[in-house]
C-alpha cells in the first residue's frame, strides 16, 4: 500500500513542478495535504538512483516530442545518450525516478496534444481544399467561433493543393 502512495505522491509532486495553471496549484495543494496525511515530507519522494528507463512512441512525430521532453528535463547531454530498441517504436534513457515520472507526465500530455493540433490540422486543410463531402462521417462539420478562428489562420497557412495539374499529369 505505500508504494502506490509514494508512487501517486511522486506524480502529484511532477505535476506541481512543472503542470501549467490550475492544474499545478491543484497538484501542489493535493500534494501537501497527503504527504501531512501520511506523515511524509518531500524529500521522502527524492531517490537519486540513476536506472534505465523505457517509453514508447507510434510515429517519428512522437520521437521527436520524446527527445525534446528528454532534454527539457535532464539537459541536452544527458538526452542524447539514449538506449533504441531495434525494431521497435522504443527508447530507453537513465534518469532517476522522479525525472522518469516528470518524463512521463510531461511527454503523455504533449503527444496528446500533438494529436489534437493534427487533427485540427488536417480537418484545415480538409476544407481548404475542400476535399470533403457533406454526407459523409466527419464531413464539414459545424465549429465553434474560437475553432474557426483558429481554422482561417491554419488555412492562411496551408499551402492549397493544385489538383489539376496534379491529375492531368498522370
Amino acid at each position: 500500500m505505500e508504494d502506490k502512495v509514494i508512487s501517486k505522491l511522486k506524480k502529484l509532486k511532477a505535476l506541481a513542478d512543472t503542470g501549467l495553471g490550475g492544474e499545478k496549484e491543484n497538484a501542489k495543494e493535493m500534494l501537501y495535504r497527503l504527504l501531512e496525511k501520511h506523515d511524509l515530507t518531500e524529500s521522502t519522494l527524492e531517490d537519486s538512483t540513476i536506472e534505465c528507463h523505457w517509453y514508447n512512441y507510434t510515429s517519428g512525430l512522437e520521437r521527436r516530442i520524446m527527445v525534446q521532453v528528454f532534454a527539457n528535463v535532464v539537459g541536452w547531454n544527458r538526452a542524447t545518450q539514449t538506449w533504441l530498441v531495434k525494431g521497435r517504436n522504443k527508447r530507453g534513457i537513465d534518469v532517476t525516478k522522479a525525472e522518469a515520472i516528470e518524463i512521463e507526465v510531461k511527454y503523455t500530455l504533449y503527444c496528446k496534444q500533438l494529436r489534437q493540433e493534427l487533427e485540427f490540422l488536417c480537418t484545415a486543410f480538409i476544407d481548404k481544399n475542400n476535399i470533403y463531402d457533406v454526407d459523409a462521417p466527419g464531413g464539414r462539420r459545424l465549429f465553434s467561433d474560437a475553432d474557426i478562428e483558429k481554422m482561417s489562420q491554419i488555412r492562411e497557412a496551408v499551402d492549397h493543393v493544385k489538383t489539376h495539374n496534379k491529375v492531368e499529369d498522370h
